[in-house]
This record gives C-alpha cells, sequence and structure tokens, in this order.
C-alpha cells in the first residue's frame, strides 16, 4: 500500500491529519515518522489554559518501503 506524502517547502505551514496520524518523511534519508496531535487543558490554579501537544513515532514500514522507491528511482 502506497502512503500519500505532500511535498512542503521551507516555511510552509501545512494542517495535519489528526485522525489518521500524519505522516512526515524526511527528503535526504526518507525516515518517515508518524505524529499524533490533541489539545490537552491544564488548570495550574491560576486559569485553565489550553496547549498542543504531539507525539513522533518511526514508522519502520513506510521508511523501509520509502528506501525502497528512492533506490529504484537512482538506479
Amino acid at each position: 500500500m502506497a502512503i500519500k506524502m505532500t511535498q512542503v517547502f521551507d516555511g510552509e505551514w501545512i494542517r495535519p491529519h489528526p485522525q489518521e496520524g500524519h505522516k512526515m518523511a524526511c527528503c535526504d534519508c526518507g525516515l518517515v515518522h508518524t505524529f499524533d496531535f490533541r489539545v490537552v487543558t491544564i488548570d495550574d490554579g491560576k486559569g485553565a489554559k489550553q496547549y498542543a501537544v504531539y507525539r513522533a513515532v518511526r514508522d519502520k514500514r513506510a521508511t523501509s518501503a520509502r528506501r525502497k522507491r528512492a533506490q529504484k528511482k537512482s538506479a
């Protein structure tokens, strides 16, 4: 199954896909990460504040597929 990736240029804003997990790949090495986002509310006693938080997890399968594709293109 191919993963659709959109090229993002330096400084460009993007809107992640929170339900699917946002995938991001390095242009140079092809390493792929899945980013999960959520908004949390923290009340420190002085008032509630909302923060956007995220986590990144390496996607070994997508990285392997992307690197194989890159090798075929360069050969």
